[in-house]
C-alpha cells in the first residue's frame, strides 16, 4: 500500500509505500515502546520529490529513501526531548539496498545521518495511535502543528499475520524547536509495485 501527503492543493510532500508484510518478534510492543517492530528493520520507502524536512528540522533533499525502524537513544544527550522513543529513520535508498535489518544503533544513525549530511539521523517521529478506525487517514495537532498520517500494514509473527496500525508525524516539528505553520494537508492512494525495481524490498 502506498500513499501521498499533499500540502495545499497539489505539492506533494512525500510519497510512502509500505513493506507487503513486517516480521516481528511478538504482535505486542515491549514496556515503553509504541510499536513491536524491531530495530534497524525496513519499513517502506518514501520519495521526496523536493526538499522536505525532518522532525528536527533538517533538510531532507529530494530523492528516494529507506524507512527503519529506530529508537531514541537512553542517555542524558536525549532525556526529555521526545515522549516517545519509536521513530522511522531515512536512509538513501541508492546507499541502502539491503532489506536485512541494522540491529546497530550507531550503525542504523550513521546510515541515516548520510540524508541529512550532519552527525544527526533524519528522522520522523511516530505517535502513540489515537482512536481512529480508518486505515488511512491524516488529521492535525494543533496545538504543536504536527500533521499525522495513520496507515496501516501487516505484522508478521510466526506465521501469524495481522493488522498494524501506525501513526506517523509527516509534516512538523519537535517541540523544543519551535513551531513551524503548515499547509492544508489531504492524503491518497497511490500503487506500490512502481518502486520494486528501484528499492529491491518487496512492498
Amino acid at each position: 500500500t502506498g500513499f501521498q501527503v499533499i500540502r495545499g492543493e497539489s505539492r506533494v510532500v512525500c510519497e510512502i509505500w509500505l513493506c507487503k508484510e513486517w516480521p516481528v518478534k511478538d504482535a505486542k510492543a515491549n514496556e515503553g515502546l509504541l510499536y513491536p517492530f524491531q530495530l534497524g528493520q525496513v519499513m517502506g520507502v518514501a520519495r521526496y520529490p523536493r526538499k522536505g524536512s525532518d522532525f528536527r528540522d533538517q533538510d531532507i533533499p529530494s530523492g528516494l529513501y529507506t524507512l527503519r525502524y529506530g529508537l531514541q537513544p537512553v542517555d542524558g544527550a536525549h532525556v526529555g526531548t521526545n515522549p516517545t522513543r519509536d521513530f522511522l529513520l531515512l536512509t538513501p535508498a541508492e546507499k541502502d539496498t539491503s532489506p536485512d535489518m541494522i540491529a546497530n544503533p550507531k550503525a542504523l544513525s550513521k546510515a541515516s545521518a548520510q540524508t541529512t549530511g550532519t552527525s544527526h539521523p533524519a528522522i520522523l517521529c511516530l505517535q502513540k495511535l489515537s482512536d481512529a478506525k480508518e486505515p488511512l487517514a491524516i488529521r492535525h495537532q494543533e496545538e504543536k502543528d504536527w500533521w499525522i498520517v495513520r496507515f496501516t500494514g501487516k505484522t508478521k509473527a510466526g506465521d501469524k499475520l495481522a493488522d498494524q496500525a501506525v501513526e506517523l508525524v509527516v509534516v512538523g516539528i519537535a517541540g523544543e524547536l519551535g513551531g513551524v505553520q503548515s499547509s492544508k494537508c489531504k492524503t491518497q492512494i497511490e500503487e506500490t509495485g512502481k518502486r520494486k525495481t528501484e528499492t529491491g524490498f518487496a512492498l
